[in-house]
């Protein structure tokens, strides 16, 4: 049931980061569009955002990375104690569902943001 409540959070964590990857440089770019700053063309000033685009991703992926992280903490916990009451088996099989869960959604948010 967990892991199934993980893997549906996925398209959330996609869309977190496509609103903040675009949503960061959108407001800069399109202020500078309007009215550009003096002795600066257009295409210089969209050419300076998408090199702070570039340089903002690796950012956002550790934010991303971050809220998963917090996100996921409270499904982690809840789960371990639920299986504290078992043997060892089902402790380990717990937290390795959790842990691929996890890995699946930074794996998803890399590969298709």
């Amino acid at each position: 049931v967990h892991g199934f409540q993980s893997i549906i959070d996925i398209p959330f964590v996609c869309i977190v980061a496509l609103i903040s990857i675009f949503g960061w440089r959108t407001k800069t770019l399109w202020n500078g569009i309007l009215s550009p700053p003096e002795g600066i063309s257009v295409r210089k000033l969209i050419l300076r955002q998408f090199y702070a685009f570039l340089v903002d991703i690796p950012f956002v992926i550790m934010a991303v990375w971050l809220m998963i992280t917090i996100f996921k903490l409270p499904l982690v916990v809840i789960v371990l104690s639920k299986a504290q009451h078992r043997n060892a088996g089902e402790t380990r099989s717990c937290i390795a569902e959790q842990f691929l869960c996890f890995f699946l959604e930074i794996v998803a948010f890399i590969c298709f943001p």
